[in-house]
């Protein structure tokens, strides 16, 4: 299971997930960072033979790849939270990394 999902772990939780959360939200903060966020959701249907558990294994994977751009990033359950560090002056590269990551997770979604 990946160490930065909060669902479904001994001794993490919502409080886990939003604590880590805020506590990057305020390193940036502190450093003279902006915080660009982006939150996505990636649903278990109903009725689906994935149970929660199983469906947070199948996506870890995914994690492999939003890893690989260098962007921060906390799940719980199925609703992640990414996000990146820049300065205030440096917000369109952010913009263009986290827009290329979202096209990769389409791609792998699209792929699995």
């Amino acid at each position: 299971m990946p160490k930065t999902q909060s669902a479904y772990r001994r001794f993490h939780s919502t409080e886990t997930a939003v604590t880590k959360i805020y506590n990057d939200l305020m390193f940036a903060a502190d450093g003279g960072q902006m915080l660009l966020q982006l939150t996505f959701f990636c649903c278990v249907p109903q009725g689906s033979v994935l149970d929660p558990r199983l469906f947070i294994l199948y996506t870890a994977d995914l994690f492999d790849k939003i890893d690989e751009h260098g962007i921060n990033f906390h799940a719980y359950a199925d609703n992640s939270q990414l996000y990146v560090h820049r300065d205030r002056s440096d917000t369109a590269s952010a913009d263009a990394l986290l827009e290329h990551c979202i096209t990769d997770v389409g791609d792998w979604m699209s792929a699995n």
